[in-house]
């Protein structure tokens, strides 16, 4: 990481804040920073929970956690320190001008300065050791006698600093803050990692980690414990590549028992590159109507991947996984489970998938229709190399839950890190109830009803239900588009709270004779960086074209959708895509 050296102050009495004011700075302009700092005053005692928390605070504050322009460098941590820094085409917000730096030691020291770390607080003018270098936080703890090199087998504590060298040439080039660890694995909050504020995960003997310093007073913290996400879903629920920004995939159905996967890549600045075949199965060796298709970071490297159930004859069932390159493209497809046949009926099957467990590896579960309206809930624990084998975690009864009559989804609906279950379940009389089985250790708690529509108002068949972090509060909301007559569609959000969810509001009504739901197929993902999940949709025009539609979140709701990609007429069908 190269940075420029501070320059030299003119007066040993000018305090830190006002080196990082800059010696034109205005009286309002010192009043607006003095109130950031009071927001943001140190904890009188250091924790490592502290430290974590002012790191998540971070990352999900969809105002400052990622480069505006995405891919300038202009960052909100940069301008909060050093002032000197240039700041041409940079924002401002919260009283402070954001400037053009590699940022990652800036986001670090921010972290640690606000949850009362002694010497974060030092400016770098007047004498600090942690500056705008990565590598002085290995001086920080070299000085302080809390520097632990990976070599040593220490076992990183939540709130330690990690720092890195990529090409192992001696210098290091990155630091982050550690989430929390377990024997094999470091997870990570990090800023400028893909011009934005990432969690990501490590193995602990990956070569490109130096080692961690520990914060000053807290390096006796209780023991590191497994890292979970916010969103229930491992962190990752479709960036194929690693590049903090969500991806959409689909497997598309050509003649001939054929099928391709692609993707279009989500680009800085928002919209998609044109979609590129990831994988092509050959003709005659996979059928695309016998897919389920699922997605998620299934051995917790920080990338999602994608999986199907797919439907064998003689009633056998397979479960195959395409793993995430680094970089992009996905490794050779493998079986991770076989039903065996005569055991599992892949048509009986609608598929979720989330960190039911906490262990930061996305679980599978699937509502499986039994003879006599009983319906159970089967779950796929991931594990390192694959699945456990699948144990049924609810099971309704006889007589007591149709499957045909739900519309199955996932999400950390109650913010505890742990991905639930719910469905939309269809009532007769045009009603409809939102169940929720939220997890526990080991399963899910008994299903409770979240919302009841009541009679004559909802039907249930005219939804097609999304999930996601809409607004930014690490709950998960629940969306549908909604069918209604004369080629009108509403979108319909269940902003979660504690202890359930908001009535649903509308959010977005294409207005009638503008928008088929009938002709949509959609995805989420926070397709644009800016922390909040957005909403795409496959929409299906005559003459084999296919529009991407892009529903932005905004606070609040949604901005007006654009078409993020037309394939154009005659070249792609809508009615053989099966988004991931």
């Amino acid at each position: 990481m190269s940075e420029q050296n501070p320059p030299a102050p003119t007066s040993k009495n000018v305090t830190g804040l006002l080196l990082r004011l800059g010696a034109g700075a205005t009286a309002t302009a010192f009043l607006a920073s003095a109130l950031v700092a009071a927001t943001t005053a140190p904890a009188e005692a250091v924790t490592r929970g502290n430290i974590v928390a002012v790191a998540q605070s971070q990352f999900a504050n969809a105002s400052r956690n990622h480069e505006e322009p995405m891919g300038s460098g202009c960052n909100y941590y940069t301008g909060y320190f050093r002032s000197w820094k240039p700041a041409g085409g940079c924002p401002a917000t919260d009283g402070v001008q954001w400037r053009d730096s590699d940022w990652c030691a800036d986001f670090s020291k921010y972290v640690w300065k606000n949850a009362g770390v002694p010497d974060a607080d030092v400016a770098e003018t007047n004498g600090g050791v942690l500056t705008g270098w990565a590598s002085s936080f290995k001086d920080y703890g070299t000085k302080h006698g809390t520097w632990h090199a990976r070599s040593t087998g220490y076992a990183p504590q939540p709130g330690d600093a990690v720092v890195f060298d990529w090409d192992q040439s001696g210098d290091i080039d990155h630091v982050g803050i550690v989430k929390s660890s377990n024997s094999t694995t470091v997870y990570t909050i990090e800023g400028n990692s893909g011009d934005r504020i990432k969690e990501n995960s490590y193995s602990r003997t990956n070569i490109d980690i130096v080692g961690y310093s520990a914060p000053v007073g807290a390096e006796d913290g209780p023991p590191a414990t497994p890292a979970t996400d916010a969103s229930g879903t491992s962190d990752v629920r479709a960036d194929f590549n690693g590049d903090g920004l969500d991806d959409v995939a689909a497997f598309y159905d050509y003649p001939g028992a054929r099928t391709v996967l692609f993707v279009w890549s989500a680009k800085a600045g928002g919209g998609f590159n044109p979609p590129v075949s990831m994988w092509d199965s050959g003709a005659g060796n996979f059928e695309q109507p016998r897919v389920k298709a699922i997605a998620g970071d299934f051995n917790g490297d920080g990338l999602a991947d994608v999986g199907t159930f797919y439907d064998y004859s003689g009633a056998r069932t397979g479960l195959w996984i395409w793993t995430a390159k680094a970089g992009g493209g996905f490794n050779t497809p493998t079986m991770a489970w076989d039903s065996g046949a005569g055991n599992f009926e892949q048509p009986r099957v609608k598929a979720v998938t989330g960190d039911f467990n906490g262990d930061n590896m996305t679980d599978i579960s699937t509502f499986y229709d039994y003879p006599g309206a009983r319906t159970g809930l089967w779950t796929w624990t991931a594990k390192a190399g694959g699945f456990n084998a699948p144990t049924m975690t609810w099971d309704s009864g006889a007589g007591n839950f149709e499957q045909p009559r739900t519309k199955a989804i996932a999400g950390d609906f109650n913010g505890d890190g742990l991905a639930d279950v719910g469905t939309f379940y269809d009532y007769s009389g045009a009603r409809t109830g939102l169940w929720i089985w939220t997890a526990k250790t080991g399963g899910f708690n008994t299903p409770t009803m979240a919302w009841d529509s009541g009679a004559g108002n909802f039907e249930q068949p005219r939804t097609k239900p999304i999930v996601g972090d809409f607004n930014g509060d690490n709950m998960t909301d629940i969306s549908t588009f909604y069918d209604y007559s004369s080629g009108r569609t509403g979108l319909w959000t269940w902003t979660a709270k504690a202890g359930g969810f908001n009535a649903p509001t509308m959010t977005w009504d294409s207005g009638a004779g503008n928008f088929e739901q009938p002709r949509t197929k959609p995805v989420t993902g926070d397709f644009n960086g800016d922390g909040l999940t957005d909403i795409s949709t496959f929409y299906d025009y005559p003459g084999a074209r296919t529009g991407l539609w892009t529903w932005t979140a905004k606070a609040g709701g949604f901005n007006t959708p654009t078409m993020t990609w037309d394939s154009g007429a005659g070249n792609w069908e809508q009615s053989r895509t099966k988004p991931v």
